[in-house]
């Protein structure tokens, strides 16, 4: 129950109308990724195993890391407990995060580059998992969805791993 205690304690010191902010804008980029891209119509090039979620499953997925992501920076971003420069490291590593997250799917299914784009998830993996350890100092909760969102990664990785390996 202490958990939950702290959870509605870091919640309740966070500027809503900020996370809200955080949250929209990082859906809508993702969202816009995900539409212009293509990547429903062009990974049928690619020999898909069936171990790998549908295309439907896979956008809700999508769409679910992109919002629990948006809130993990909303919930930095907009705490009033901490000084905005001192968080200012954390913020840039999350903006690399969402880049690396954000283009290893069109790199791997549409450009047809699956190495750059393996490459690109363990890169998200690994800036991941510095976000997670630079926003646990600000908020638990923002580092526990986070670690939902490098869990993703690991699986986003080992998804491009298998698709390389059975094409």
């Amino acid at each position: 129950m202490r958990i939950f205690v702290g959870f509605k304690r870091e919640i309740s010191c966070t500027d809503l109308r900020i996370c809200l902010l955080a949250t929209s804008v990082t859906w809508f980029i993702s969202t816009l990724i995900l539409l212009f891209s293509g990547i429903g119509n062009d990974c049928m090039r690619l020999e898909i195993p069936w171990l790998i979620p549908s295309s439907i499953a896979w956008m809700i997925l999508w769409s679910l890391h992109y919002l629990l992501c948006g809130i993990a920076l909303g919930l930095v971003a907009g705490n009033c407990n901490c000084h905005k420069r001192m968080i200012g490291q954390g913020m840039v590593l999350w903006a690399f995060y969402l880049l690396a997250t954000l283009f290893w799917a069109p790199v791997f299914f549409v450009a047809g580059m699956e190495i750059t784009g393996l490459l690109l998830v363990a890169i998200a993996v690994f800036v991941g998992a510095c976000v997670l350890f630079s926003f646990a100092r600000w908020s638990i909760l923002s580092a526990l969805l986070m670690f939902c969102c490098i869990g993703w990664q690991i699986y986003s990785f080992l998804q491009s791993l298998l698709i390389i390996l059975w094409n």
